[in-house]
Order: C-alpha cells, then structure tokens, then sequence
C-alpha cells in the first residue's frame, strides 16, 4: 500500500471476505482476550451497517462478480423472498449462506462461524464486549453516514468522499414485508441486537463530541498523527 501521510501508519484490516474454503477469519485470539496487546497498541475502528442491507449489497457484488449485469440484479430484485431464504438460482452456496447468517457476529465471536443459527445471549454479550474494545464504532450508511462522518472527522481527522459508481450497485435495499423480515430476523437475531448496540455507541459518541467539540468549532488536528488507543486528544469520546 502506498504511504498516504495523513493515514500516520494506520493498518486496514478487512475480514468481511468469505469464500467457500475458508473456514476461519485467521487470527480470533484479540476478540478471545480483550486484554491483548492489539487493543493498546492501535486506536480500533468498527464499520458496522444494517445485517439486511449489508447482506443484500454482498448478493448485488456477487452477482457483478459473477458478470451477470443488469438482467441478473433485475431477476434478484423480483425474487426477494429468494434472497431473503437463501434458495433459488443465484443462491444456496456455502459463501452465501454465511453472508447471510449472523454475518457480523462470526466476526466477533470466536468459533461462532460454524454455528451461526444458534445465536445465544452468552454470543450477543461476548460480540457487545468486543465493540466495546473499539476505540470508534462507524456506521457509513443510511440516517448514520452524517454522525459517522462527524465523529471520524473530529477524532481522526478523516473523511471519506463520495464516489459515482454503476447507478445498479448503489440500488438501496428493497424494504421487506412483515413476513420476509420476521424469516431474516430469525436468522440474524444476534446481529440485529449488535447493530443496535453499535449505532447507540454512535449516539453517544455524538453527544460527547457535542460536549467537547461541537462540529461548527471543530478543530482540524492533522498534526496529530500518532492516534494511538489511550493518545488520542478525543479519547473520553472513543472511548465507551
């Protein structure tokens, strides 16, 4: 990766990748031990986004992956309850079906990828203790993106510009019926109670930086590079 000087050696670590051979997301012991080195030698940043929206842009990736087009996202589209169970012609695939259960908790909980339908509260308490080892917890989409941008711009000195792609990737997420939502809560329930617990770190974030830094006196601190967890000039507010 080339050197971009207003990053300060900050390392981007993506696990959303699955694919059919990989059984694990490598290394789990820094959400096994949350005393690990990892927590204090990094500021930690979470991205988190709503379990049916992100599930159905993974399906959207798939399927320009697979050069399907246009036609292919057209019959996805007219077969929602397809995409919601998980069943059909661009579906059924062991990559797929782990996108579409619990997918962000697989990531929290060690161990929990080999039985993501069985969501229990000892996994929900375990994945909401490693949210709390994030120093910032983002949410870049929908009614978040504004807070989100807020809070990474007063406390990293961030931001992230928006840029034009194929009008059909971008389509939103079409909103279930009661019936379609109740089948992908089922199956996402640990999730569904992160997300919620993840955009209330937003919340409060917000309202600590409106306290210390209100966003129309922010300061630009580009010349803080060395934002490590515990050094940082806003940690009361990366800090839950």
């Amino acid at each position: 990766m080339e050197k971009i000087s207003p990053l300060c050696g900050m390392v981007f670590n993506e696990p959303g990748c699955v694919h059919r051979k990989q059984k694990s997301f490598g290394q789990m012991e820094r959400y096994q031990n949350f005393s690990s080195s990892l927590w204090k030698a990094y500021a930690t940043v979470l991205l988190v986004r709503d379990p049916w929206h992100r599930y159905y842009s993974h399906v959207k990736q798939l399927n320009f992956n697979r050069r399907r087009g246009d036609h292919g996202m057209k019959n996805i589209e007219n077969n929602i309850n397809d995409v919601v169970d998980n069943q059909g012609e661009y579906f059924g695939t062991p990559e797929v079906t782990l996108a579409a259960t619990n997918f962000l908790t697989q990531h929290l909980v060690p161990g929990f990828r080999s039985r993501p339908l069985e969501c229990t509260n000892q996994d929900i308490q375990h994945a909401k203790q490693a949210v709390d080892s994030f120093d910032l917890v983002l949410n870049l989409f929908d009614t978040w993106q504004p807070s989100s941008q807020h809070i990474l711009h007063s406390t990293l000195n961030l931001h992230i510009e928006y840029f034009p792609t194929r009008v059909a990737v971008h389509r939103s997420a079409p909103q279930l019926n009661p019936s379609q939502y109740q089948r992908f809560f089922e199956k996402n329930r640990c999730d569904f109670a992160l997300i919620d617990y993840a955009n209330n770190r937003i919340r409060e974030t917000i309202e600590c930086l409106e306290k210390t830094h209100p966003f129309r006196k922010r300061q630009k601190h580009s010349r803080f590079c060395s934002i490590f967890a515990g050094h940082s000039f806003a940690k009361p507010c990366m800090v839950a």
